[in-house]
């Protein structure tokens, strides 16, 4: 489902960059020296398309292969979309054929079997482009952003769905959820000091050892609980699905450091698995949307900001509590985004403290109004409501 009409539009022109990086792969992936966070992060997005337009590419050039035995060459204008073609041979000559390369491409792609993750890129993207033509005070997060290779296990945690598959054990993120989740928090937070957290990674490997630890330092006697059970095994089988996905992609010298640093002090110790949620439902449904942005304005510090979407109209800011709320806090926070140009605010929050934020400081949604479209399309002005599947 698509809600803002550029997001819709550009999805549309992204079949043109996978012919565009047939043509001169070396484009993407070029430059890793990065000059500031707006270049890591543009960097480390095309690194990752890259993976994917390499995976679709397989197909088209073995169809090409089969269809003749000398190189097709392609000239790509990026600025209208149009496709040059010049045989090598004369005996290559029938533009009916091109045009059947062409079309089993564009089918990949629109077939592709991670487009939801390319989709969520684009989301990024779109978001960066549009923070860059902007006179906002915000810039990608210094401290997530500082290499390419950092940023792109963040971008990963956000897009990829093998790191966090939500409601495996039919879970729904209620205030249960939430209260278990915090308890975990806290235990981590202690566990954190002892230096203990990277013994528990290195458990992986054995899923019952690894499951046996995490109850009992991270959920204690309240595992005991039965209305709390099924919520602290849905916690630790997503932290153990997560660490085993991570351990497939990462480089074995990097796991343990990543695995500590994504899922206990991030994904766990600041709560990133809500922003995360969030960021999906809302990138998944057409709205462009970033993660992890920090802003400074006259010297006031700087304050992190969870995610920033985009509609037709401009910018807006999406706090994610998973707690209790200090709501002068939040009135102090949406001045400072009125200075800086910024005037929609939404926070998401427990169902338990919807009722203490005045409508006059911030738009409220519940992670369960996530899952109705109608909530989702309140956040957004779009000029013309579009809609594909």
């Amino acid at each position: 489902m698509i809600l803002v009409n550029s997001y819709e539009e550009e999805l549309f022109n992204l079949f043109s960059k996978v012919l565009e990086y047939y043509v001169r792969k070396s484009q993407h992936g070029e430059g890793r020296t990065s000059l500031n966070e707006f270049d890591t992060l543009k960097n480390a997005l095309h690194e990752i398309y890259e993976l994917h337009y390499n995976k679709i590419l397989s197909s088209y050039e073995s169809f090409i292969k089969e269809k003749n035995e000398h190189e097709i060459k392609l000239s790509f204008n990026p600025y209208d979309g149009s496709v040059q073609v010049t045989p090598e041979s004369f005996w290559f000559t029938s533009m009916k054929d091109v045009a059947s390369v062409l079309l089993n491409l564009y089918k990949d792609f629109i077939n592709y079997d991670e487009m939801r993750k390319i989709r969520r890129i684009l989301s990024i993207e779109l978001s960066l482009n549009k923070l860059l033509s902007s006179n906002i005070y915000l810039l990608p997060y210094k401290e997530v952003f500082g290499s390419i290779d950092k940023a792109k296990y963040f971008i990963e945690c956000f897009i990829n769905d093998r790191l966090l598959t939500f409601n495996t054990d039919n879970i729904n993120i209620n205030d249960a959820f939430i209260e278990c989740f915090n308890s975990v928090k806290k235990n981590t937070t202690e566990l954190k000091t002892r230096g203990r957290l990277r013994d528990l990674v290195k458990m992986v490997r054995n899923k019952e050892i690894f499951r046996e630890t995490f109850l009992n330092k991270l959920a204690r006697e309240n595992y005991r609980k039965n209305e709390y059970k099924k919520y602290y095994d849905s916690i630790c089988n997503f932290s153990l699905n997560f660490l085993t996905s991570l351990h497939s992609f990462v480089p074995r010298e990097d796991f343990y450091d990543y695995g500590e640093e994504l899922l206990f002090n991030r994904i766990i110790g600041n709560s990133m698995f809500f922003e995360i949620y969030v960021f999906r439902k809302l990138s998944d449904a057409g709205i462009p949307c970033m993660f992890h942005l920090q802003m400074e304005y006259e010297n006031q510090g700087i304050r992190e900001i969870d995610l920033l979407y985009w509609d037709d109209k401009g910018p807006g800011v999406v706090e994610v509590k998973a707690g209790k709320i200090k709501v002068e806090e939040l009135r102090v926070f949406k001045e400072k985004l009125r200075q800086c140009g910024i005037d929609k605010f939404v926070v998401i929050c427990p169902e338990s403290e919807v009722h203490r934020i005045n409508r006059e400081i911030a738009k409220t949604l519940t992670f369960n109004d996530l899952n109705d479209l109608t909530n989702l399309a309140s956040l957004v002005d779009f000029k013309d409501f579009k809609a594909i599947v």
